[in-house]
Formats: structure tokens, sequence, C-alpha cells
């Protein structure tokens, strides 16, 4: 029995939700395991997986993910960076204050 196409379209649509709500999922798994890493070892992560984009050794249907994963850790390297910086700033800022007392 063929569907109509309006049937067809409604599960490929619910098809879609579902793979969207999945994806979802997983990167709230990845993104949390991530914010556990230390800027080394997602730098590392990410290392490898330039590494493999660049020697191809990612199938078609792989890339996409491992660009995901690969904006995620970047992202992560970031926002660690960002605290040092602030927390750096923040000792500077509070040592210009003492000395200016003395």
């Amino acid at each position: 029995m063929k569907k109509s196409k309006v049937n067809q379209s409604s599960d490929i649509e619910s098809d879609s939700k579902i793979k969207k709500q999945a994806l979802t999922n997983q990167n709230k798994k990845l993104l949390s395991e991530i914010s556990k890493l230390s800027y080394e070892q997602s730098l590392e992560k990410l290392d490898i997986i330039i590494a493999n984009l660049q020697n191809e050794n990612f199938l078609i249907e792989e890339l996409q993910e491992n660009y995901l994963k690969a904006s995620f850790y970047l992202e992560h390297c970031e926002n660690l960076l960002e605290n040092i910086e602030q927390t750096i700033i923040e000792i500077d800022l509070n040592k210009f204050k003492s000395k200016r007392k003395d």
C-alpha cells in the first residue's frame, strides 16, 4: 500500500525531529564530558580530530559529527583560556590596588 505524499512528508519530518532530539541529547552528554577535561586534554582531542580530517580518515557521514565535536573542544579551550585571562587580570588589578595603598 502506497502512502500519500502528505503522509510521507509527515513521516520524514517526524524522523527528522527524532534525529535532532537524539543529536541534542548526544551533544548534551558530549558537552558534559568535555567540561570535565583540562585544557591539555581538550586540545589533544581537538588535535586528533584535525589530524584525522587532514588525513581524510573520516567517512563523509562522520564529517559533520566530528566537525561538531571539534567545535565543542575548541570552545572549551577558549573558555578555559578566557577564565585564566580573567583571573590574571583580577590578580594584577588587586596587586596594583594594594601597591597604590602603600
